[in-house]
């Protein structure tokens, strides 16, 4: 509607200089504001992008730490309780601080380890970090409190270990195998070809994935969007995961990298690498 105002005068095909020369000067800042604006989102979404991926990696080096340390492993019945209930959140936010230098993570995984010693099960570290009952589930309490939403269910796993720790409960304590996390069947799906396409064929479409940059537009001829296409704006570490984004710079979607393989190699998904040109001026070129 915009870009029509301003061919307006000029419509007819009979305007000067002056009138050219308005209507090119309103082009560029229509062009210089979109161009701000389609940044401005974009930073937004790689930002989201970023934190979604810290969890995710927290979540990653959480499973992988209890696997090593309790695998086939006989701990409390109140201990995988407890990791539901709010300590495995706890765990993750420290691992995501970790970056940052914190040294959270190694001492929480100790007072796990200290629960699981102290209630008769088959503790990882030989010595506890906390040996003390009390002071180890006042440490435990206060940590899950920063977590833990739920109150019903953290107020019923802190009164049973309250009891196990510190009451005459602690000769009654039953023993289970440590229930491990569950692994991700999403992460590696690319790994085994797709029914009906030969490992040969599933490389070559995955060769082509890894080619894909940020910038370049993908057309997923089978949707809505398929007519106008969308912006690669982000690329997971791994190259898993691929963030779309619209002429806007708004967060459309995102792509495993099982999906856009299998998308090529049926031909229901296009690509066109980006020629250099920044990703605003691709945008407004598109709107124009």
């Amino acid at each position: 509607q915009q870009i029509s105002e301003i061919l307006q005068p000029i419509s007819s095909g009979q305007a000067g200089e002056s009138e050219l020369r308005l209507a090119a000067e309103a082009v560029g800042r229509l062009t210089s504001d979109q161009s701000r604006l389609y940044q401005r989102n974009v930073e937004r979404v790689v930002e989201v992008s970023e934190g979604r991926d810290r969890v995710r990696r927290a979540h990653q080096a959480v499973s992988s730490e209890i696997k090593r340390r309790y695998l086939g492993r006989q701990v409390p019945e109140v201990v995988p309780e407890l990791m539901d209930a709010g300590w495995r959140a706890v765990l993750e936010l420290a691992a995501i601080n970790a970056a940052d230098g914190d040294d959270k993570f190694i001492t929480h995984l100790g007072l796990l380890d200290s629960v699981v010693s102290g209630l008769g099960g088959e503790a990882f570290e030989r010595e506890p970090s906390e040996p003390d009952a009390k002071r180890l589930f006042a440490r435990v309490e206060q940590e899950l409190a920063t977590v833990a939403f739920d109150p019903f269910r953290r107020n019923a796993v802190e009164s049973r270990l309250r009891a196990e720790l510190t009451g005459p409960a602690r000769t009654s304590v039953s023993l289970v195998e440590m229930p491990l996390p569950d692994e991700d069947s999403e992460e590696r799906a690319s790994a085994v070809p797709p029914d009906g396409i030969s490992a040969n064929a599933w490389e070559r479409s995955l060769e082509r994935c890894t080619a894909v940059n940020v910038g370049d537009r993908i057309r997923l001829l089978d949707t809505k969007e398929g007519d106008q296409g969308l912006r690669v704006a982000w690329i997971r570490g791994d190259r898993e995961v691929f963030v779309l984004v619209d002429h806007r710079g708004l967060r459309v979607r995102d792509i495993r990298l099982a999906e856009l393989a299998l998308g090529l190699h049926q031909r229901r998904i296009e690509i066109e690498r980006a020629d250099g040109q920044p990703l605003s001026d691709r945008a407004v070129d598109s709107i124009l």
